[in-house]
């Protein structure tokens, strides 16, 4: 046993150092350098299962509490590892898919750790008798249920994203996949020494060349979509100048109540995407007004009931222009019903309470305060505290009362700093 587990570990550590120079200049990135600590990892793993399976090498330590303790740490280390190379395959899909992937894995994985937990006192998964002979525990099979689990996830990433991968990649990934649960099955019906070390010498390899090439893809995806994602943002806004620069009166209002949307959004807890998603929500919120006449947008004086009418179309008409924006939905819901009231007297639907979007409920309390505070045409501006007070006043009727507090701390926040 000694010299089959040594020579296996050689074996391992030899093609790792001829993947590494081989790879050359594309290991030295840092992306990539990160993926050495896989195999590494998975020999650690195999270790820990080798040397504490029937019987006992005489060169470990010959202690019940100790080989309990080492094939606990191999077992979490293996749960993780797989954990975090299902979700790694995964940055090749699309948020929304990521978030799936996450709903999917979680309750798993959260399930594992507690079995891992409650395994040291109920001896659920495994244990050592007083002869130091393993026993595999009543709920060891769910380990091979979730094993089979994450691979099946893993394998639907890869179907899902076949286009986007190599066939080199591809192949490896599947191979990986299949060899790893082939040694699972064998040892589950089969009690063959040592070969789930000799299943994790081989996936080490596999997967080394395979995270090494699809790290130069997901550099190259990474590359893409900031591309893409700074032209979207150059897009809106080129939008919110077209807008502003048909009236006058509102320069600058779409950014400073983008401004107060994305404070809004980090006071709500939302991640830098949802904050940056909602900012740009912000700033094409009238975008509707460019199918407004403009004598009506710049008269100076109150509007009349079928000028109100008309004005109140920019809703509808943003909506229109902003639908085909479909990998960015909240700007539709953000030009179409950002004045919606949260009692429901608002337009254009008289929706109420939670089933007016998020977004709309954001940008309606930061639209209304940045409008109270800045000249129009038929009026001059508010005073800060006379906004305010409207706010304290519109909370649970025009506003929602969470994000309303929430605008009105960021405004108390803003005075005491200066």
């Amino acid at each position: 046993m000694i010299s089959f587990t040594w020579a296996s570990l050689t074996v391992d550590f030899v093609v790792i150092l001829i993947l590494i120079l081989r790879s050359g200049v594309a290991f030295k990135r840092k992306e990539n350098r990160q993926f050495i600590i896989f195999p590494f990892i998975l020999i650690i793993v195999g270790i820990s299962y080798g040397m504490t399976s029937n019987p006992i090498p005489a060169y470990i330590p010959q202690s019940a509490g100790y080989l309990f303790f080492v094939r606990l740490i191999g077992t979490i280390v293996k749960l993780f590892l797989a954990y975090y190379v299902v979700t790694y395959m995964a940055s090749f899909v699309h948020d929304s898919h990521m978030r799936l992937i996450h709903a999917l894995l979680d309750p798993a994985m959260a399930a594992a750790v507690i079995e891992i937990l409650i395994n040291p006192f109920r001896h659920i998964i495994f244990y050592y008798d007083s002869g130091l002979s393993f026993h595999p525990g009543p709920l060891d099979f769910t380990f091979y249920i979730i094993a089979v689990y994450f691979y099946c996830i893993g394998g639907a990433v890869l179907i899902i994203n076949r286009k986007k991968m190599s066939k080199e990649t591809a192949a490896a990934i599947l191979t990986l996949v299949a060899l790893s649960m082939t040694g699972m099955l064998v040892q589950t019906e089969f009690p063959v020494k040592n070969f789930d070390l000799f299943i994790h010498s081989i996936c080490c390899i596999l997967m080394l060349y395979t995270l090494l090439d699809s790290g130069d893809l997901v550099l190259a995806l990474t590359k893409k979509n900031e591309e893409i994602n700074q032209l979207t943002q150059q897009t809106i806004y080129a939008l919110t100048g077209a807008i502003e620069a048909k009236d006058p009166y509102t320069s600058g209002h779409s950014g400073r109540v983008a401004d107060y949307c994305e404070m809004i959004a980090a006071h709500l807890g939302m991640d830098e995407t949802e904050r940056k998603n909602i900012y740009y929500a912000a700033l094409m919120h009238d975008v509707g007004k460019v199918g407004i006449p403009e004598r009506i947008i710049e008269k100076p004086t109150h509007l009349t009931t079928e000028e109100y009418e008309t004005i109140k179309q920019h809703t509808i008409i943003g909506a229109s222009i902003t639908k085909p924006i479909t990998a960015l939905p909240m700007i539709e819901q953000g030009a179409h019903w950002h004045h919606e009231h949260f009692d429901g007297s608002g337009y254009p639907d008289g929706i109420k309470g939670e089933n007016i979007p998020l977004v709309s409920r954001i940008i309606g309390v930061a639209d209304a305060y940045d409008a109270m505070t800045t000249d129009r045409p038929y009026r001059k501006a508010q005073t800060e505290d006379y906004a305010e007070e409207e706010i304290r006043k519109g909370l649970g009727t025009q506003f929602d009362p969470e994000i309303g507090k929430i605008m009105l701390e960021i405004l108390e926040n803003k005075e005491a700093a200066g």
